[in-house]
C-alpha cells in the first residue's frame, strides 16, 4: 500500500493545531469582556477546535483498514496506556509545584493533565477494534451508517439541543433527557466510524472548495461565540465542545479538503513526531510563555505557538535516536 501523504500532512497541520489551540486557550480568562482582542483570541482557538476530533477520524481511518490479531490490538492497546501513565506522572510530578506530598501526588495523577485524556480514549478504542470491525464486515459495512447515525442522534444532536433549548432549564426535563444518552466514548466512536466512511468515500470537490466551508463554519462559530459573551456574559461550552455540530461539522470538512489534495511530497518523517509533539508540548509552551512578549496579541500567540511546535519537534526528533524511546514515540 503506498503512502498517503495528504494525511502525513493532516497530521503535521492538526499538531499544530493542538499546540494553537492550547496556546490561545491559555489567554482565555485574560479576555472576559467583548473586545478585539477577544476576537483574535477566540478566532484563534475556534478554528484550530477540530484538531482532536480529526485525530480521531484518522486513526479510524487507519486502525479499521488492518487485519490485526488480538495480539497486535492488545500490544498497541498497552502502549497507548502505557504512554499514558508515564506522561500522567510525569506532569503529576510538575505540578506538585514544590509541595511534594504523597497525597498532592495523588490528587495531581488522579486529576490527569488536561491533554491527555487522548491517549487513554485512543488506548480504549484499540480494545474495540474486534467489535469495531465486526460492524465493517458484515454485509460489505451495511451498519457502518447505522453506527454513525445512531452516535450521531444520541450524541451530538442530543447534547445540542440539550444545550441550547430553554426547555432544559428544567430539572425534571434535563434527567429525564439524560436516559437518552449514550454514555461512554460516544464521541470517539463517531469519529473514528466517521474518519472510516469518509476516508472511503468520493467527494467530488476540490479542497480549495472543503476548506471555504470549513473557514465558513469556523466564522459562524467565533461570530456565535461573540454574541454569547456579548448578551449570555459568557461563552457557551456548546459553541466549541467536541459535541458542537459546528466542531463536527468543521472535522469533516476539513478531513475531506486533506483526503482530496495530491501531495507528492513524503512527509513522513515529520508526521512521526506528531504523538511526541501532542505529549511534550505544554511543558515548552509553559516555559516560552514567560519569555514572550508581544503587544499584539495575533503576533503573541502565533508566534508562541509556533516557536512551541518547532521546538518540540525538534526535541522530538532528537530523544527517539535512543530506542528505547522511539519505540513507544
Amino acid at each position: 500500500m503506498n503512502r498517503e501523504n495528504n494525511f502525513d500532512l493532516l497530521r503535521i497541520f492538526m499538531a499544530f493545531y493542538v499546540v494553537l489551540l492550547h496556546t490561545s486557550a491559555s489567554y482565555w480568562y485574560t479576555y472576559t469582556a467583548f473586545s478585539k482582542n477577544f476576537i483574535i483570541m477566540s478566532g484563534l482557538n475556534f478554528i484550530t477546535r477540530c484538531s482532536v476530533p480529526v485525530f480521531f477520524m484518522i486513526s479510524g481511518y487507519f486502525m479499521l483498514r488492518k487485519d490485526l490479531s488480538v495480539y497486535e490490538i492488545l500490544k498497541s492497546a498497552a502502549r497507548i496506556y502505557m504512554l499514558y501513565l508515564i506522561f500522567t506522572f510525569i506532569f503529576a510530578i510538575k505540578e506538585l509545584n514544590g509541595e511534594y506530598t504523597l497525597k498532592k501526588f495523588i490528587e495531581c495523577t488522579i486529576n490527569g493533565y488536561y491533554h491527555l485524556w487522548f491517549l487513554k480514549n485512543l488506548a480504549w478504542a484499540y480494545l474495540f477494534i474486534p467489535i469495531y470491525k465486526s460492524v465493517i464486515e458484515y454485509k460489505d459495512g451495511v451498519y457502518v451508517k447505522y453506527v454513525i447515525i445512531l452516535f450521531l442522534v444520541f450524541g451530538i444532536f442530543k447534547y445540542n439541543i440539550q444545550n441550547i433549548l430553554p426547555i432544559f432549564e428544567n430539572d425534571i426535563i434535563i434527567k429525564l433527557f439524560d436516559k437518552f444518552t449514550l454514555y461512554g466514548y460516544s464521541d470517539t466512536t463517531l469519529y473514528l466510524f466517521l474518519g472510516y466512511y469518509l476516508g472511503n468515500i468520493k467527494v467530488n470537490a476540490s479542497s480549495f472548495k472543503l476548506f471555504f466551508v470549513y473557514l465558513l463554519v469556523s466564522i459562524i462559530g467565533i461570530v456565535l461565540e461573540s454574541l454569547s459573551l456579548i448578551y449570555l456574559g459568557e461563552v457557551k461550552g456548546v459553541i466549541f465542545d467536541n459535541f458542537g455540530i459546528l466542531i463536527f461539522l468543521q472535522s469533516i470538512f476539513i478531513f475531506l479538503a486533506f483526503k482530496n489534495l495530491k501531495v507528492n511530497y513524503n512527509l513522513s518523517s515529520i508526521s512521526n513526531l506528531t504523538l511526541g509533539i501532542y505529549l511534550f508540548h505544554p511543558i515548552v509552551l509553559e516555559e516560552l510563555t514567560h519569555i514572550f512578549s508581544f503587544s499584539n496579541l495575533f503576533i503573541q500567540i502565533t508566534l508562541l505557538a509556533l516557536t512551541t511546535f518547532i521546538l518540540t519537534a525538534i526535541f522530538v526528533y532528537l530523544i527517539r535516536f535512543i530506542p528505547f524511546i522511539k519505540k513507544y514515540l
